[in-house]
């Protein structure tokens, strides 16, 4: 991929990110690049298209971090753990500034089109594999107890984070801490 063309993707999932797929134009992202239009054009020809190479970006993404989630530690508890270290760190300096793009993309789900929607339900579905296999693995090894189906689990907990994640931009990054210690106590473990 073209140097130009990583530098649209980024600045993108920054516009994503602050005001929504939606909201923002080829001219705001030409003025923010200091590039033509027809640049954006080029690389990209229509929004839809610009949309589905940030949506394979971020499938690249989350599979990457699926495999370091996997790979870092030696049990699920531990890779459940840095999983919540890894969406704690989004908020710096105990603030919340950003949405994940992901979810200002689902938050535009009725107005993305139908590509876009493909790809972000296989975003999802990443997601919820992987913390369906940390939760079924930690309940088998003993590390969580809790009752139900580990993959009902996943979506309570990766809901819940999120939308943390989304509260604590008006109230604070202890929104997230708080939601953290009642998915630990939901699991079985002792929150710290």
């Amino acid at each position: 991929m073209s140097e130009r063309k990583q530098q649209i993707l980024e600045h993108a999932a920054e516009l994503v990110a602050t005001v929504g797929f939606d909201s923002f134009s080829y001219h705001d992202l030409s003025e923010r690049l200091g590039i033509t239009k027809a640049s954006l054009h080029h690389h990209f020809p229509k929004k839809e298209d610009l949309g589905l190479s940030l949506l394979d970006q971020m499938i690249d993404f989350k599979e990457q971090k699926r495999d370091e989630f996997l790979q870092m530690a030696d049990t699920p508890l531990k890779q459940l753990e840095a999983y919540f270290a890894f969406y704690r760190e989004i908020c710096s300096d105990g603030q919340c500034l950003q949405i994940c793009p992901i979810s200002s993309l689902q938050a535009e789900i009725n107005v993305i089109p139908q590509s876009m929607r493909d790809k972000l339900k296989i975003l999802d579905e990443i997601e919820t594999r992987l913390v369906t296999e940390l939760l079924t693995r930690g309940r088998d090894s003993g590390e969580m107890t809790f009752s139900g189906e580990s993959s009902h689990h996943a979506v309570m907990l990766i809901s819940a984070i999120i939308g943390a994640l989304q509260f604590s931009r008006s109230h604070g990054i202890e929104v997230v801490d708080n939601t953290i210690k009642q998915l630990k106590f939901t699991l079985g473990l002792n929150p710290e």
